[in-house]
């Protein structure tokens, strides 16, 4: 006998008629717990957790299809999905079309096609030349863009991708954690290293964020850590035996590892840390709009990467990192941005959320 509850639970037949799509399902919850919870929405997942086969849906995307002239294969998908995303979307018939995937290109193209929604994007994760330049070939087009911090405005605006207003409100997931999360502070760790393995033996990255620059970051942490013997705990992004073993040929025994299932686990290790070691992650720049310690690694020659010289490593020389480190233990720790424009993220109060959701209301 077949279980339904498993068909119903991949498969949607029913779309309702609600005023908020959230484009992607990825971090649902905090936008949900923070945002969607008091309006009425309709969650499209984009992934293929769910499918729509909603009857007056697929009768718009047969349509669709039917005036489809390009040869290529690959063109071919891409438009089929393209129309599949706008069809469940005008089925809803929303009023606001709300991504926590900023950088997601098909977004882009539906808020382009459908200028009548608003369009509403809001930052996931750090932002940079390297996410609207040199990764892609495309532009942005987000109506309404809700980001960390100057960096991400002024970087996007630089590169001519396409807007109506920007604001600067900071990370939805970092007030999420200090407004529902955060407990009192009990120092555990000396250091805190934030993981930037993606998978395989070796850290996967490219310029500038290459295997080599960050492997000698690790290096030199590695020579510090032996030295001094501080306490030190990585903060692991997966729960998977390579990803351990990988830090492992490093620091061995010298080094705890930490990996939690709770989206907020990797925020919880940082905040018993004293010292944030960082080479371009959203949580090292997070840590530090809460005025968290934290130290910096770009160890290419693009300066475009370095936004705080005072913490940040920019050669294999260990002197500095070894400063920087005792001047944090000590109480005399000190950094400032270069420049305003490469400000990450900020803390505010109302935290984003509630400036997101008072926009919300002027738009509904």
């Amino acid at each position: 006998m077949l279980d339904l509850k498993i068909i119903t639970k991949k498969v949607v037949f029913r779309l309702p008629k609600s005023k908020i799509v959230l484009f992607d399902a990825v971090n649902k919850k905090i936008v949900i717990d923070t945002i969607l919870f008091q309006y009425d929405y309709f969650v499209l997942d984009t992934r293929g957790g769910e499918v729509v086969l909603n009857y007056r849906a697929l009768l718009k995307l047969f349509k669709r299809i039917l005036s489809f002239n390009n040869k290529s294969f690959k063109g071919y998908i891409k438009f089929i999905k393209k129309q599949y995303f706008l069809s469940v979307i005008d089925t809803i018939n929303p009023t606001i079309l709300l991504t926590y995937i900023d950088n997601d290109p098909y977004f882009h193209k539906i808020c382009k096609a459908r200028p009548g929604i608003v369009g509403i994007g809001i930052q996931n994760g750090a932002r940079t030349h390297y996410n609207y330049s040199d990764k892609t070939k495309e532009k942005f087009n987000i109506p309404y863009y809700f980001v960390h911090g100057n960096h991400a405005k002024s970087t996007y605006i630089s590169y001519g991708h396409q807007c109506k207003k920007i604001f600067e409100v900071g990370s939805i997931k970092l007030d999420y954690y200090m407004a529902r999360f955060k407990s009192e502070v009990k120092y555990r760790y000396q250091i805190c290293l934030i993981s930037t393995w993606t998978s395989g033996e070796t850290l996967n990255g490219v310029y500038p964020f290459s295997s080599k620059n960050q492997y000698n970051s690790l290096l030199q942490i590695k020579n510090v850590i032996k030295k001094q013997k501080y306490s030190l705990v990585v903060a692991l992004k997966t729960n998977t035996q390579s990803e351990k073993d990988f830090y492992k040929d490093l620091f061995a025994d010298t080094a705890d590892y930490h990996y939690s299932d709770n989206d907020m686990g990797s925020y919880d290790i940082c905040m018993k840390s004293k010292v944030i070691l960082s080479t371009y992650s959203t949580l090292g720049f997070e840590m530090q709009a809460i005025g968290k310690d934290v130290i910096f690694f770009n160890l290419c020659s693009d300066k475009r990467y370095t936004h705080s010289s005072p913490n940040t490593i920019t050669s294999t020389d260990n002197d500095k990192l070894f400063s920087l480190i005792n001047r944090s233990i000590s109480g005399n720790f000190y950094y400032k941005y270069n420049t305003d424009s490469d400000i990450h993220c900020v803390f505010n109060k109302p935290p984003s959320y509630e400036l997101i959701k008072i926009f919300i209301d002027s738009k509904l």
